[in-house]
Parts: structure tokens; sequence; C-alpha cells
């Protein structure tokens, strides 16, 4: 027993430290400052992990795909305007239907007590919705675009979606 317990001991150690440093890293602490060109924002959930290839200085990305699985992923896009005029024409062109994708909806909101301009698009090749949200803060324009399948963002829309859009809105600075 004793040769058993030498044998087996040392690949158990090492695959239970193996399981809690993978678990540590898997999700953003929840309280992380994020950056995005001179303005930082908390994302208040575990659930949204960073992805930094594919993030800029102004616009930073992250997505869902560990915690919730290939079949509900969605993807979140944060974009800091460098002035008014950009923001203005990103908004007006958003607005548009195009032949890739289709408008459902445009709605105004406050979310965090901010005014938010919301759209809701569909890509017209696949099963695809973007929620593009709008807003100034602090004198800084920003938009928040979430983007998955139309089953898994209208899941979501209610409850965690809801909850990520307050979490950054109200701790932009």
């Amino acid at each position: 027993m004793g040769l058993f317990n030498q044998w087996w001991g040392l690949p158990i150690a090492l695959l239970l430290l193996a399981a809690v440093a993978l678990g540590s890293s898997s999700h953003n602490p929840p309280n992380y400052e994020y950056n995005t060109s001179n303005s930082t924002f908390q994302i208040g959930s575990s659930w949204w992990e960073f992805d930094e290839s594919n993030s800029t200085r102004n616009s930073l990305m992250f997505d869902n795909l560990r915690s919730l699985g290939v079949f509900h992923y969605l993807t979140l896009n944060l974009t800091q305007y460098t002035n008014s005029s950009t923001f203005d024409s990103e908004y007006q062109d958003s607005k548009r239907t195009s032949v890739n994708r289709t408008v459902l909806n445009t709605d105004n909101t406050f979310v965090a007590g901010i005014q938010v301009n919301f759209i809701n698009t569909t890509d017209v090749s696949s099963n695809k919705t973007i929620q593009t949200y709008y807003f100034q803060k602090n004198g800084k324009y920003f938009s928040i675009q979430i983007g998955g399948s139309s089953d898994t963002v209208n899941e979501f829309n209610d409850n965690s979606i809801r909850f990520t859009l307050e979490s950054i809105i109200s701790t932009i600075k």
C-alpha cells in the first residue's frame, strides 16, 4: 500500500494543483478595472472573459465561451469614441438597415441613470442578433455591442446582459 501511495500521490497532487490553477484563471475577477482610451470601468461579473487578442486601445472585447459553452456564446465589445462626431456617425449608421443587417427595433432607455440609445439588429445571412447601446457619460462617448445567436441574446437579455450593462455604465470613470 505504501508503494501505491507514493506512485499515485504525486500525479494526483499535480492534477489537483493544475485544476486549482485553471479554475482560478478561467474567469476575470468581478471587480477588476479595465482601461479603454482615457476611461476605466468594471464589468461586474466573472461571466465575461477579457479577449486581449481582439482588443485595441479604444475598444475592448469580452466573451463568455468558457462560462456558457459554444451553443450560448456571446461577445461584448465596449468602444470609446474619440469625439462626438465619430460617435454620432457610428450611431446614425447603426440605425440603418443595410444589405447585411436588418434593424429590428430602436429604443431610448435609461441604464444606471444614464440615457442609452438602443439598437437591435439581426444579421441577414445568419441567426445572429447584435444589440448596441450608445451613451455618453462624463463628457465621453461609448457604445457597448453584444452579439450572439438570436436565441442566446434573447434568452439572456433580461437578466445577465442587463446586469452587465448596469455594471459597466455605473462604473465608467
